[in-house]
C-alpha cells in the first residue's frame, strides 16, 4: 500500500472489503505500526464487521494510548454522520476468561473505554493528518539516510576502476545478502554507473529495482528521469 492510499483511506473513511484486506496486508508487513492497526479497527467498527470484537482484543495491545484510540473512533463517527453515512452500533462484547482448566468458563464484560479514561493521563488527541504525516516523515527520513550512505560510499571510493563491458566489476560477497542489502548494493551500483556516464546500465539497474520493489517505483522513476535529463544535456 502506498502512503497516499493510506492517507486517502483515513481522510475519506473508506471501509470497502478490498481496503480492509489492504490494511491487513500492511499490518502483516509492519506489525508495530500502531496507526495502521487503529485505522483497521476503525474500518471494522464502522462497517459492522463480524470480526470486529475478536480483532479488537488482538490489536489494541499494540495501540499505545487507548484513550486516543477511543477519541479517534468517536471523532470520525461524528464527521461521517454529517455527510450521511450510516451509524453502526456493535453489540457489547463479552470476553471469555479461563481461570483454570478444571473450572468452567466465566463470561465477564469487556473493559470499557470509559474505564480506560480513568487509567490513562490526559493527553491531546492527535489529528488524523498529523498521524499520517508522522509516518510519511519517518519514511522520507529513512530514504534520505540511505541516499546519504550511498553518496558517502561513492565519495570515499575515488580510485574505483571504471566499469566496462570487459570489466563488469562484479562484487565478491562473503556473507548472506538480505533484500535490503541487495537493494542498497544495486542502487549504489546505479549511482556509480551515472558518475561514469554509463547511463544505459544505470537506467537498466533502476528498472530492475522498480520491478523488485514496486512500493518504491515512483522513486526509481524519478531517478530514471534525472538520468534522461543528463543524457539530453550532454547532447546539447
Amino acid at each position: 500500500m502506498k502512503p497516499e492510499e493510506l492517507i486517502d483511506i483515513i481522510r475519506s473513511g473508506r471501509k470497502e472489503g478490498e481496503d480492509i484486506r489492504n490494511m491487513e496486508f500492511l499490518i502483516e508487513q509492519f506489525p508495530y505500526f500502531a496507526t495502521a492497526r487503529t485505522v483497521y479497527l476503525k474500518m471494522l467498527h464502522d462497517s459492522g464487521h463480524s470480526a470486529y470484537p475478536e480483532k479488537l482484543k488482538h490489536n489494541t495491545i499494540y495501540i499505545p494510548n487507548h484513550k486516543q484510540f477511543y477519541r479517534f473512533l468517536n471523532n470520525l463517527l461524528s464527521d461521517w454522520n454529517e455527510i450521511g453515512n450510516p451509524v453502526f452500533k456493535p453489540e457489547p462484547v463479552a470476553i471469555e476468561l479461563l481461570e483454570d482448566k478444571e473450572e468452567e468458563k466465566k463470561v465477564v464484560p469487556a473493559t470499557t473505554f470509559y474505564q480506560l479514561e480513568n487509567e490513562f493521563p490526559e493527553e491531546e488527541f492527535l489529528p488524523i493528518d498529523a498521524i499520517a504525516n508522522e509516518w510519511l516523515s519517518r519514511k522520507k527520513q529513512k530514504e534520505e539516510r540511505k541516499d546519504s550512505l550511498i553518496d558517502k560510499f561513492i565519495q570515499e571510493e575515488p580510485s574505483m576502476p571504471k566499469i566496462t563491458e570487459e570489466n563488469p566489476g562484479t562484487p565478491v560477497i562473503t556473507e548472506p545478502v538480505t533484500d535490503e542489502k541487495t537493494e542498497f548494493f544495486s542502487e549504489t551500483l546505479a549511482k556509480i554507473y551515472v558518475r561514469q556516464q554509463l547511463y544505459d546500465k544505470a537506467i537498466a539497474t533502476y528498472l530492475k529495482l522498480s520491478l523488485k520493489y514496486p512500493e518504491k517505483s515512483v522513486y526509481f522513476a524519478v531517478q530514471i528521469e534525472k538520468i534522461k535529463e543528463k543524457i539530453n544535456n550532454n547532447k546539447n
